[in-house]
């Protein structure tokens, strides 16, 4: 297992150990022990799993708990958005295309934005959460907001839900690259 840090603070790119064979392969998701490290340090009280078509964009999702996610089926890329006003890394973003081969993760951070794109049909995202879902707690900016400016990959038609379509936008922040 490696960890890689990426341009958001505290966010973390997880390469897991895969190990193949002529069966197929193995891949540990996740281990306490060895997780339980910095920012890893966590107690995962919900798991999830989103199965999406390809070209379905999910996003961009604030909620004030951390994640731990991976693409166990097709690839998808996937976003981070710093939304923490104190944080030097403020509106930048990160991606990086997670799939079965990669057996990467994504560790995104407390009250950081999270938003994918399925690249390949029946795409499968799992992910765990440090606290129960609650919707009075999340909150969302479009996926398209020019503040945040993300290079999403070219598709014809994009597939996005009306709530993340009809999310609000960063309006009135200046631009961070």
């Amino acid at each position: 297992m490696k960890i890689l840090t990426t341009p958001i603070a505290g966010c973390q790119v997880i390469v897991m150990d895969r190990h193949p064979d002529s069966r197929g392969s193995f891949v540990e998701l996740y281990n306490e022990s060895r997780y339980h490290k910095g920012e890893l340090a966590r107690d995962w009280k919900q798991i999830n799993c989103s199965h999406s078509r390809k070209n379905v964009v999910r996003g961009i999702h604030i909620v004030p708990f951390a994640k731990l996610v991976t693409c166990i089926k097709g690839r998808v890329f996937d976003v981070v958005v710093d939304m923490r006003p104190s944080s030097p890394t403020y509106l930048r973003w990160f991606a990086d295309y997670l799939s079965e081969e990669n057996a990467a993760q994504v560790y995104v951070p407390p009250h950081c934005g999270h938003a994918f794109m399925a690249m390949e049909p029946d795409s499968i995202l799992v992910y765990a959460q440090d606290a129960e879902y609650d919707p009075a707690v999340e909150t969302s900016v479009h996926w398209r907001d020019e503040t945040i400016g993300i290079a999403w990959p070219y598709a014809d038609e994009y597939l996005v839900s009306p709530k993340d379509q009809g999310a609000p936008k960063v309006d009135g922040l200046a631009r961070v690259s």
